[in-house]
């Protein structure tokens, strides 16, 4: 299941600012609409100041594998699929070690 938290709507318009003028035309309601129909397949990544699409990539090199080869169109698709849980739980179990 897809976990959208990281997700910062004026952070995305700040960035993508012609998804401001679709908000205004009506044609989306807001920029999170936006990115999930449209942003994140097209590999858009910058939606939140806390994300960093070249870090996560140089981390995880078999996500950098999966951008590369098309199985994902950005490491953020990824982040927003599947990474956010392995996140969750390696902070819990850091987090753990110092209580």
């Amino acid at each position: 299941m897809a976990n959208y938290d990281i997700f910062d709507e004026n952070y995305y318009l700040s960035q993508y600012p012609f998804v401001q003028q679709g908000i205004d035309r009506g044609i989306i309601s807001f920029g999170k609409e936006h990115f999930e129909k449209f942003g994140q397949k097209l590999g858009f990544t910058e939606v939140s100041r806390y994300y960093d699409e070249n870090n996560y990539l140089a981390n995880n090199p078999a996500v950098a594998a999966a951008v590369s080869s098309g199985a994902f169109p950005s490491g953020l698709d990824h982040f927003i699929q599947f990474g956010w849980k392995v996140l969750s739980i390696h902070c819990l179990t850091t987090m753990n070690r110092f209580i």
